[in-house]
């Protein structure tokens, strides 16, 4: 079953108000609207929101009543520091993919994959969905802007997400290994690929990743690029990489030749240029 926000609405049979009719299937009507109101005050929201919704089931008399939990982000990233006149940037999507990041591996669930979503609430080409463990388990991204006219959001972009916890808490795991404290420095360096406008930026985290091996601790895409530098037809995506291993402190020539194979294997399986 698709846990994206996108079903029809239940009516109710005897509603206690006339702007009350139908059940909710989704949380994102009633969080933009809560940021319609709120952003009269503050341009700067950090909600979130956990509720059921109501889904239709063929054949049956009540609805299945799933979890979900809904996440909104807009306006500046921090607070303003007024003392020292600095005003912090907005918000972007990769602030909302990193706290979805944050729960599914706080959560220890391994088989996490993201993919291109196609949803009518969220901008085209700037929203993903969220698989675990091979069923979808919701949707994020940037807010289309036609939804943000209709409902007069002219603020700063929204970035909006629905996830259905009931399929995300069924994927932890029963167990867990933990991870000992490293007694080695990690090493930081970022790279980026030039590959085809259509190759999904998980595929090729998943070719880094596996590259690196175990030495390669973390694989973060953090930029997207298409622009006059970049080939027509094609997008860089830039990956912030971590290598540690508690065998010894890695040297320059480790990381080196980590980074060489890793740049191999993205130019034979996918194709990729590494970008100047």
């Amino acid at each position: 079953k698709s846990s994206l926000p996108n079903a029809e609405y239940i009516k109710i049979i005897n509603p206690i108000a006339a702007d009350k009719t139908h059940l909710r299937h989704t949380l994102i009507g009633n969080m933009l609207e809560n940021a319609a109101r709120n952003a009269r005050y503050n341009e700067r929201q950090q909600v979130f929101e956990i509720g059921a919704v109501y889904l239709k089931q063929a054949g049956e008399r009540l609805p299945e009543e799933p979890m979900h939990l809904g996440i909104l982000m807009t306006g500046p990233r921090t607070a303003s520091d007024w003392l020292n006149n600095v005003t912090a940037p907005d918000v972007d999507f990769f602030d909302l993919k990193g706290i979805i990041e944050g729960l599914v591996n706080g959560l220890h669930i391994a088989d996490v994959v993201y993919e291109r979503a196609d949803h009518s609430t969220f901008h085209p080409g700037r929203s993903a969905k969220l698989v675990v463990n091979g069923q979808d388990a919701g949707v994020f991204g940037e807010l289309h802007p036609l939804v943000a006219e209709q409902l007069r959001l002219s603020g700063p972009t929204i970035y909006i997400a629905e996830l259905n916890l009931d399929t995300i808490i069924d994927a932890i795991p029963p167990r867990h290994e933990i991870v000992p404290l490293a007694v080695t420095p990690a090493v930081k360096e970022d790279i980026a690929l030039v590959v085809p406008m259509d190759m999904p930026a998980a595929k090729v985290a998943d070719v880094i990743q596996r590259a690196g091996g175990d030495v390669l601790q973390s694989v973060e895409l953090f930029d997207v690029y298409v622009g006059d530098s970049i080939e027509a037809g094609h997008k860089s995506l830039a990956y912030a990489l971590t290598y540690q291993t508690n065998e010894k402190t890695l040297k320059d020539k480790d990381v080196a030749a980590l980074r060489k194979r890793i740049i191999k294997s993205a130019e034979h399986q996918l194709g990729a240029k590494l970008r100047a």
